[in-house]
Order: structure tokens, then sequence, then C-alpha cells
């Protein structure tokens, strides 16, 4: 919405209405991207990265992370499939937290968002970590029941439960 803020509003729905996308952050090669697309038959409606992204993933799949140059907490929502995924930029630069109860799963950039609608228990271990550590490493949050996605992962939700993918490994890179 700060590129665009008529045309930023989100959700962005694809043209049927079955896949749903949320972003915080920003993709700095998203007009490199923009024009591939266009190039590739694609319209758009808007200047705003964010239906960028959702072209970008109706094109590629989840391997449409693998082009992103930016900081980003994404959600996906397949409507037909019932599956959810979340993923967050390599470095994680940008938050991106869940609980998932028995009956609920929720997502934010900031624990708070979720906070009333989930039991605030405290994670020992969690306070354990930022005794010795001075910090909580992630996937750890404070609270037993708030996780990180972590950086350069993305996860699958599903009925089934949830499945943990790396899409980006700092490891892996070459320096030059």
């Amino acid at each position: 919405a700060i590129l665009d803020p008529e045309g930023g509003d989100q959700p962005f729905y694809s043209e049927d209405e079955k896949i749903i996308l949320v972003q915080n952050g920003e993709i700095f090669n998203f007009r490199d991207l923009r024009r591939e697309l266009i190039n590739a038959g694609e319209s758009f409606k808007t200047s705003c990265d964010t239906e960028v992204l959702l072209k970008l993933y109706l094109h590629e799949g989840v391997s449409f992370l693998d082009k992103l140059n930016g900081m980003f907490a994404i959600a996906i929502y397949h409507v037909d499939d019932d599956k959810l995924l979340l993923a967050r930029d390599r470095i994680g630069e940008k938050p991106l937290y869940f609980s998932k109860s028995e009956k609920c799963l929720y997502f934010a950039s900031e624990i708070k968002a979720f906070l009333p609608y989930i039991s605030n228990e405290i994670d020992l271990n969690a306070i354990d970590a930022f005794l010795n550590l001075n910090y909580i490493p992630p996937p750890l949050t404070g609270f037993k029941n708030v996780s990180h996605v972590l950086p350069g992962h993305y996860l699958e939700i599903t009925a089934e439960g949830i499945n943990d993918f790396e899409w980006w490994d700092l490891s892996s890179q070459s320096p030059f």
C-alpha cells in the first residue's frame, strides 16, 4: 500500500479468487519481475509489489521465492485445498509469528496481533536462552504457543499439520 496507496489494499486475490496473498515487506526487484511477467503476457491492475508477488506465485509456485530480492513476510492461502503457506525472507528481516491451537491458526508480523486469542503462558526454555545468550533464538519466542517462521523458510499448513521447508540457506551461498 505504500507503493500504490490507491491500489495496494490487501489481500490480493487471484482472478478466480481461489488464491489469496498478503505480505508485509518490500520487494526491491518487483519492477523487474513485473516486466518479466508482462513479457509473459500477464496484465496488472495496480503498481503494487504485492500484486506482482501473487502473479509470480501463480506462474512459478513456491519457487517464486528464489526470485525475490527484498524483506518480506508472505502468507498465501489456497481456498480449494484449505492450505496456507507462510514464507519469510532470507535473513529474517521481516518477522513472522504463528500460533496453532486445536481449532485455529494465527499468524502475524507482531505477536500482539493474536496474543488476546491464545494462552500467554511463558516459555521457560526461551527465558533460559535469553538469560544465557542475551537473545531468544528462533523459532522460540517468549511464549509457549508462539513460534517464528525461520528466516529462509516457508511453512505449508494443512489440516494434517505443519511442514517446514528451507528455501534458502546462507551456507550454500558462494561469497563470489
